[in-house]
């Protein structure tokens, strides 16, 4: 009788352990995120400083010269070709280039950026909005309104999509 309780007290410490161990396991395997963190669109922004990758043209609404698409994409492209934006937490920030050098504001509500950047020649500050599309490693940016650009020093406006990485 008393080898089978010394059987009985080592069967049930092994069933102990192994439901301890699969506990372990299912609580680690459960996690919500994979190890990846979850942050919000604020601090993805803030994370890093973005670089500019491409620019695509969605339309125009003043083109009387009848630029083509690529036209508009070459013109962007090469001058936003060295381009950096950095975003800070406290919602200022920096647009860096060969040409531009440029502190800003931003504000972020929603999946909506507002940037605005101070115009000393003008008695406003230009403002831009833009619909923000983000994760770990690409940044999007589609302007809610035209700018202006000149292509062949001729005036013209886009609207687009500018992607960052």
């Amino acid at each position: 009788m008393l080898k089978n309780k010394s059987k009985y007290k080592i069967m049930k410490k092994i069933k102990s352990l192994l439901l301890l161990i699969t506990c372990i396991i299912i609580t680690s395997s459960c996690s919500d995120n994979n190890g990846v963190d979850n942050l919000t669109d604020k601090e993805l922004l803030s994370k890093k400083s973005w670089i500019f990758n491409k620019f695509e043209f969605l339309s125009s609404s003043f083109n009387p010269h009848n630029f083509t698409p690529e036209n508009f994409e070459d013109r962007v492209n090469t001058v936003y070709k060295d381009l950096s934006i950095t975003f800070n937490s406290d919602e200022t920030g920096k647009i860096k280039s060969s040409n531009i050098n440029k502190t800003f504001t931003w504000k972020l509500v929603d999946n909506k950026l507002t940037m605005t950047l101070p115009n000393p020649t003008e008695p406003t500050d230009d403002v831009v909005d833009y619909i923000l599309s983000i994760n770990d490693t690409e940044m999007q940016l589609k302007m809610i309104d035209s700018f202006t650009l000149f292509i062949q020093n001729k005036e013209v406006n886009a609207k687009g999509i500018q992607y960052y990485k």
